[in-house]
């Protein structure tokens, strides 16, 4: 199963474009997950199960070097089934407006 991770990272740092560069880089090392930047989010496309691994050690490596906080959008799903994937949360989970 094909899964869609929208992620944000917030660094306390004075380096905090540092940080977040090590951490985007970090990503693109794994030739099996196609990493899209963003200018406040990256959307990461992969199998679950290892995008969740590499995810998961990859923040845990962020969280030793750094204080800070991720914040994840997860889509069960391809990035070929919506339009823009830097704003898949507002495609897909339009509520009607309230009566």
């Amino acid at each position: 199963m094909k899964a869609v991770v929208d992620i944000s990272m917030y660094p306390v740092s004075n380096e905090i474009i540092a940080h977040i560069d090590k951490f985007i880089l970090s990503l693109k090392k794994d030739s099996t997950l196609k990493v899209t930047v963003g200018n406040t989010a990256t959307v990461i496309e992969g199998e679950y199960n290892h995008l969740m691994l590499v995810l998961t050690q990859k923040m845990k490596k962020s969280f030793e070097n750094v204080p800070c906080a991720f914040n994840l959008r997860i889509l069960g799903g391809s990035t070929a089934d919506i339009p823009n994937p830097h704003k898949w949360s507002r495609n897909l989970y339009r509520l009607p407006a309230p009566n």
